[in-house]
């Protein structure tokens, strides 16, 4: 077998890998995918609660389910709706999973933009500064 001549490459730097701690899976089979924010009545307990399930377990509990959402389309203030409301149980699992994950995308992109604002432009430069009059 031919060995992998490994000289000269480069780094690939993947950004964002402190956020696969906080990313949702659904809560069955791990998967990262087609996932929603489901509230059904648990065969188990007879309980209502809601979990992050993905598209293959979502299919075994259709038949209770009372609610189902995609996670893409959640926020934090519609999480607390849903609570409020009773939709889903107050303080799941599901529930604080994901509202951790939206704090994390939204403290990313406020990072993001106070790094912006650290970059001042020194020199304006311009090819015929005699056309600009201020």
């Amino acid at each position: 077998m031919d060995s992998i001549d490994l000289q000269g490459q480069g780094e690939l730097a993947l950004d964002g890998l402190d956020a696969m701690a906080v990313m949702p899976r659904c809560e069955m089979t791990q998967v990262n995918f087609d996932l929603h924010l489901v509230a059904f009545e648990d065969a188990d307990t007879g309980e209502d609660t809601a979990r992050i399930l993905g598209a293959d377990y979502r299919h075994l509990v259709r038949r209770t389910t009372t609610l189902s959402i995609p996670i893409n389309i959640l926020s934090i203030g519609a999480i607390r709706s849903l609570e409020e409301q009773g939709k889903i149980p107050t303080r799941t699992a599901a529930a604080a999973k994901l509202t951790s994950w939206l704090r994390h995308g939204v403290a990313s992109s406020w990072d993001e933009v106070a790094q912006e604002r650290r970059i001042r432009q020194g020199v304006l430069d311009l090819e015929d500064q005699e056309r600009l009059s201020l």
